[in-house]
């Protein structure tokens, strides 16, 4: 593309790839290593949307199958899904039957009976890597492939289509317990990958390009390699973590968030103010399905900061609002100040590939798909959910479930500490986040105090070792005004060590 707009401008020029982010660049540029920086969306500002439709494809609002469609159905056949095996809570071969378990079975149930002048029929396949089902695709022996994670770069690299993402989740990272207070991933990292996973290695090079990569042959083997010392993690989505559990306590690993594609993050991306509240007491552990719990509220979260322009906000609250015999009854509201919706598309929003209008699945990227799925687990999880929304002001979505109360609790798990001779100091600007770090340590038998900034907190500290009774803990938030988080642990390690 690049070639053809030089031609096409005259000019005689030698290309060369900058790898080096825009600040080294410039730096190249008055240091005359290069001639010029050429940026092609100066010369067509619609460049990143029109490559966005070209490489990637969004369903529309309309439900009925053109007369092309139905014709190609017709000719063809039932489409063809490559999916990669072993890779739960996505997808697997069931190995007693032979027949397709996880999400992708999810979404070709509701994809199959969601237009209303047409079935669409599908045939799954099985693959042991990504990579095997990509090669199946360019052989034209399936018709498409889930799941991947490739950017619009990558997508046209490759010469295919990407729809819109059935589901958001986080990336964590499964480093060795013993190591998990070290783990940095700033510095230099080596990270286990799975051999024949291209979604991988591009996640990989967007967010992490500077990590050294060993390969090995499956997850198992890249736990494995883990935990002993040949690979300091292997990157797992959160939706994966339950169906390894049984690897993570064999080899004794624990998990870190990335920090990648999480609420917070999309927020601070879009200039989007997000709260996060936990009202009241909670316990420390609850028994129940996480993996769709938390597939729920990604997915509401996700679309909240996807209908939501900035300076607008993200609010989630979470409380516990009924307990009776060893159940709980949890209460969870996600609040935004968005586009809204109509009174009258309110009814429609939980139906498959529901949209309220045709504009919306290019503009904002979504398939209409994710609630319905949402609703089917919230009703899989005996919970309810109900949503309230005006166009132009916002929506609000309330989700209710009931878990079961667990024995396990932190005390449990961390043996040797005595609560109740120790003491807490709680250095939170929020005050409901001061009130639930509160409840949270006296729930555990520790006594707690809460100061609102750095400089309340170091007097309270030195009236505190002057009666001979100084802080054990001392929890404190980042973002604080006058003096932050960081700034008081290094004035409260210079006067204290």
């Amino acid at each position: 593309m690049l070639r053809s707009w030089i031609s096409k401008k005259g000019i005689q020029a030698d290309i060369v790839e900058l790898t080096e982010n825009e600040d080294q660049s410039v730096d190249m540029l008055k240091q005359g290593e290069i001639d010029a920086m050429l940026s092609i969306q100066a010369e067509n500002s619609y460049y990143s949307q029109q490559l966005l439709e070209k490489y990637s494809f969004y369903s529309g609002a309309n439900r009925f199958l053109s007369e092309n469609q139905l014709n190609w159905l017709s000719e063809h056949g039932p489409i063809r899904v490559g999916y990669r095996d072993n890779y739960l809570a996505f997808c697997a071969q069931d190995k007693s039957t032979g027949e397709l378990t996880g999400a992708l079975k999810d979404f070709l149930s509701l994809a199959s009976h969601c237009m209303q002048n047409g079935e669409i029929a599908f045939e799954t396949v099985a693959y042991p890597s990504t990579s095997e089902a990509m090669a199946a695709l360019e052989k034209g022996e399936i018709d498409c492939v889930f799941p991947v994670n490739l950017s619009v770069y990558d997508a046209e690299e490759l010469k295919v289509l990407t729809t819109s993402p059935l589901m958001q989740c986080e990336m964590e990272a499964v480093v060795r317990s013993s190591k998990i207070r070290d783990f940095s991933m700033k510095g230099p990292v080596k990270v286990a990958v799975n051999e024949g996973n291209p979604s991988y290695e591009s996640f990989l090079m967007d967010h992490f390009p500077d990590w050294n990569r060993v390969y090995f042959k499956d997850t198992a083997a890249c736990l494995k390699a883990v935990a002993d010392g040949k690979a300091d993690c292997i990157l797992v989505s959160n939706y994966r973590i339950n169906s390894i559990s049984t690897l993570l306590d064999k080899y004794n690993l624990s998990t870190v968030t990335t920090g990648t594609d999480m609420i917070n993050g999309q927020c601070l991306d879009k200039g989007l103010h997000y709260e996060c509240n936990i009202i009241g007491h909670t316990e420390d552990y609850y028994i129940g399905d996480a993996m769709k719990l938390k597939q729920v509220l990604i997915n509401i979260l996700g679309n909240a900061v996807k209908f939501t322009n900035s300076p607008g906000t993200v609010t989630f609250n979470v409380e516990q609002i009924k307990r009776f015999d060893q159940h709980c009854m949890f209460r969870f509201i996600m609040q935004d100040t968005g586009v809204g919706m109509s009174k009258e598309y309110i009814p429609k929003i939980f139906e498959a590939f529901s949209q309220e209008n045709e504009g919306s699945s290019n503009k904002y990227g979504s398939t209409g798909l994710g609630m319905a799925i949402t609703r089917n687990i919230v009703s899989l999880m005996n919970g309810e959910i109900e949503v309230e929304s005006e166009k132009g002001v916002g929506t609000t979505f309330t989700v209710t479930v009931t878990l079961k109360v667990s024995d396990r609790s932190i005390h449990k798990d961390h043996g040797g500490l005595i609560p109740s001779e120790m003491c807490l100091l709680v250095v939170d600007d929020d005050p409901i986040a001061r009130e639930h770090e509160q409840l949270v340590a006296e729930a555990v038998g520790i006594q707690a105090d809460t100061v609102p900034g750095g400089a309340e907190a170091l007097e309270m500290i030195r009236e505190k070792n002057k009666e001979g009774q100084p802080y054990q803990l001392v929890l404190t938030d980042y973002l604080m005004p006058e003096m932050n988080g960081i700034a008081f642990t290094r004035e409260l390690r210079r006067l204290y060590g």
